[in-house]
């Protein structure tokens, strides 16, 4: 008995170990990415405070300017870190109901329609009809799927491209893949995808498709991607079917004769 406590005690003192290391390393980066915003900030502040004590020469407001929009993107670039971080911490316990994932795509992709239209994206869709009702958060859903698809359409080329949706029936699971025809990944970007805080995108939180990926967990499912560099990239999402509880014939009823 005291060794079976032993065993409990070990595996749950690992566990937490394991959880203590992850936010530590989560911690790490944001303080790293919002130091490294910080700079920028206070870097560009000084050199405004710089140029407007200079009595001697004229103000040049094209300099000012550019300076402060500077400071507001910034800005706005940590303002994006720390809700994505937020966002990433609170996906573990998502409230689940019965849902169609095909109105769900169909309704996500009507919004995102006009964000792609301004990148000359073409949406093209392959739905499978039919499909069997999985347990979805809907908002946090909406969400991860509209990361992939503004992730697929930042890798194409400024004139645009193609992208693919589709939905599939795996029998036990229902798939749904994310095709760009962009400029596609190597390996060692493929490694890393879902690192938090890891971005090959100059103005990247490196926190969109980590979100993705809790989300997706929180569903009980699963996402993997497929990548070949300079050529296209797809993102599936793998959702279980709910086991049906099946309907048993109502119970016999029996009429003993009297004594």
């Amino acid at each position: 008995m005291s060794k079976d406590r032993s065993v409990n005690r070990f595996e749950t003192e690992e566990t937490l170990r394991h959880q203590l290391d992850e936010i530590t390393r989560l911690a790490e980066g944001l303080v790293h990415r919002v130091k490294s915003s910080l700079s920028t900030i206070q870097m560009r502040m000084g050199l405004l405070t710089e140029e407007l004590e200079k009595e001697s020469e004229p103000l040049s407001q094209r300099r000012i300017l550019k300076k402060i929009l500077t400071v507001q993107q910034e800005s706005k670039h940590l303002q994006q870190i720390l809700d994505d971080f937020l966002c990433l911490t609170d996906t573990q316990h998502l409230e689940l109901t019965n849902a169609d994932i095909n109105k769900e795509v169909e309704r996500t992709l009507r919004l995102f329609k006009p964000e792609a239209d301004e990148k000359h994206v073409e949406i093209h869709t392959l739905i499978t009809s039919d499909l069997p009702t999985v347990r979805l958060n809907r908002d946090a859903f909406h969400q991860a799927v509209i990361n992939i698809l503004r992730n697929a359409i930042q890798a194409m080329k400024e004139d645009g491209g193609k992208l693919v949706v589709r939905t599939r029936d795996l029998s036990k699971y229902v798939a749904l893949d994310v095709i760009d025809y962009g400029s596609g990944m190597d390996a060692k970007t493929i490694s890393r995808i879902f690192e938090p805080f890891y971005s090959t995108k100059k103005d990247g939180s490196g926190l969109g498709l980590p979100i993705v990926q809790q989300i997706i967990f929180g569903h009980g499912g699963h996402i993997a991607i497929s990548s070949e560099l300079g050529s296209q990239t797809q993102f599936t999402i793998t959702l279980p079917i709910p086991t049906r509880i099946p309907d048993f014939p109502p119970p016999s009823v029996v009429i003993l004769p009297k004594d």
